[in-house]
């Protein structure tokens, strides 16, 4: 039933790590990239919209950004695994319900 899983899997990582993810702060003064595989590959801060002597500030808008990417990439995650699972189930997700005695 699971037949290629592994191969599966390398390829579900290998789209991941191809799907670039970003985001912002609320008025760009951050913004973030990950891959699918959160893999953080870019951060840029807007100096112009920054007081770099207000470390609280800076520290924030990272954290905000961080969450807000990281909540993308699992969005991003979930719809890529949810397509391998459909297409290692015969009859697609319907039936998982039923192989876990729903």
């Amino acid at each position: 039933m699971f037949g290629g899983f592994e191969e599966q899997q390398k390829l579900l990582e290998k789209k991941l790590e191809e799907k670039k993810i970003t985001a912002s702060s609320p008025d760009q003064e951050v913004t973030i990239t990950m891959n699918g595989n959160m893999i953080v590959e870019n951060i840029t801060v807007d100096i112009s919209k920054v007081d770099l002597s207000n470390s609280e500030q800076v520290e924030d808008l990272l954290v905000v950004t961080f969450n807000e990417v990281l909540d993308e990439v699992k969005i991003a995650q979930a719809a890529e695994s949810k397509k391998l699972l459909s297409s290692l189930m015969p009859g697609g997700m319907d039936n998982l319900e039923s192989l876990f005695g729903g």
